[in-house]
């Protein structure tokens, strides 16, 4: 635990970057919980989850902006898929060192067959609510986002760039059985569940495969959590700190280490 501990601060500043509703979990739950007991005066940015992905982007990177210094990004859920359209969408971030390590934790880099408004047709004030970024995490609107920002990508750097940048982003994926997910999430699994369980290995909200950009980063593996046992503690969790603690650990050491 010190050995994380000193690393981190040798490495600067962490801002972490909370995923869709996290307005409702904030309420019940310590999203990044076991992170604040590792990690020295972290940053939070909790983006609303009313705002579209483009919109969060802009809205994170002006975040960014006005940090002094260097920082590291862990981004949970749909916050990684924003981080990662960020760094890709202006490279001198990462060019400059404003940053300079990225750990994004079950990124939605697919986005989610749950955001589609089949999925939400029993939940019609929730879909309503929150149409702008439902629409953005349906599958196809998600890969196109990240498909034109890895264009500017390549646009706006050398293939020597990319390879080292490579070096630099990180995705921790995760998978669940269903009969193992967490009380928290099951309400949501129970409504649509069926919108994934036929699609493949998935921690209960994005499939795991979908949980990494193949295009650039470094895959970490997967991990034995559903999609909210991982990041947070608290009411309707199951996993144990013990188990959360030592897969983090372990995910920030590989990172820190490279």
């Amino acid at each position: 635990m010190k050995l994380l501990f000193f690393s981190l601060l040798a490495f600067g500043d962490v801002l972490f970057v909370g995923g869709i509703f996290n307005e409702c979990a904030l309420g019940v739950v310590e999203y990044f919980g076991t992170f604040r007991r590792i990690v020295h005066a972290p940053e939070f940015f909790w983006p609303s989850s009313r705002q579209s992905v483009p919109e969060t982007v802009r809205a994170l990177h002006r975040k960014i902006r006005a940090h002094e210094g260097s920082l590291m990004l862990v981004a949970h859920s749909k916050g990684a898929a924003e981080a990662l359209i960020l760094v890709l969408q202006h490279p001198e971030l990462l060019r400059t060192g404003r940053i300079h390590r990225l750990l994004l934790i079950q990124g939605a880099f697919g986005g989610s067959p749950l955001a589609r408004a089949s999925c939400f047709g029993l939940m019609t004030p929730l879909r309503f609510f929150f149409r702008e970024v439902l629409v953005s995490m349906e599958p196809e609107n998600t890969r196109t986002l990240l498909q034109e920002a890895y264009k500017s990508f390549v646009a706006q750097t050398s293939g020597s760039e990319r390879e080292n940048f490579s070096k630099k982003i990180f995705y921790l994926r995760s998978a669940i059985e269903a009969d193992e997910l967490s009380s928290a999430l099951l309400p949501i699994w129970r409504l649509c569940g069926d919108q994934l369980s036929h699609l493949g290995q998935h921690d209960g909200i994005l499939l795991t495969e979908e949980e990494k950009f193949d295009a650039i980063g470094q895959d970490l593996g997967v991990v034995q959590f559903d999609h909210f046992d991982l990041v947070m503690r608290g009411v309707g969790m199951r996993a144990s700190e013990e188990k959360r603690s030592s897969a983090l650990r372990h995910a920030f050491m590989q990172v820190l280490e490279d």
